[in-house]
């Protein structure tokens, strides 16, 4: 390869940041009766209006998570059930068979992935700084252990948390 050849290859190899790491988040969610009505009614409403527009079948489809299908009382239950038979939903029949109870609200924790915690502002920075106020020479240790604890609380969501009795 001619200097000029290598020049031209080095121009185009850009060198790039390595993905951040990620940190998996741990968010107890809950849905009420009431929040599941609310996002579904007016849609089930309107398909009996339409029932063979594809733009309303899919935003329905689009729309429902089983834990709405859990928390939904059992006459509109049953119209989804008539629904997802026409339409061949079957993802939707199979969340109605599994919700039997007559539940008014739903719990659930949901495990997810958020790379931006790990930002140029997030756990490492906060440690570099934990790191300069324990090096700092000449300050009130109620002042050290004042900012320490700040530092300790700003990381605490960077932590998993477990819950109770599952440590």
């Amino acid at each position: 390869m001619t200097h000029e050849q290598q020049s031209t290859v080095a121009n185009v190899i850009t060198r790039t940041d390595p993905p951040s790491p990620s940190v998996m988040v741990r968010e107890r969610m809950t849905i009420t009766r009431e929040d599941a009505v609310a996002a579904v009614s007016s849609l089930i409403d309107t398909i009996w209006n339409s029932p063979w527009d594809d733009n309303l079948n899919n935003k329905l489809r689009e729309t429902l998570t089983e834990q709405m299908v859990i928390v939904l009382p059992a006459d509109m239950k049953e119209e989804l059930t008539t629904w997802a038979r026409m339409f061949g939903s079957t993802c939707v029949e199979a969340w109605l068979e599994r919700a039997t109870e007559d539940k008014k609200q739903h719990s659930w924790i949901e495990v997810r992935e958020n790379p931006l915690l790990w930002s140029r502002s997030g756990p490492t920075a906060i440690l570099d700084e934990m790191e300069q106020v324990l090096d700092v020479e000449g300050v009130n240790e109620a002042a050290r252990r004042r900012k320490l604890r700040a530092l300790v609380n700003q990381m605490r969501p960077y932590i998993p948390q477990t819950e109770p009795g599952h440590q």
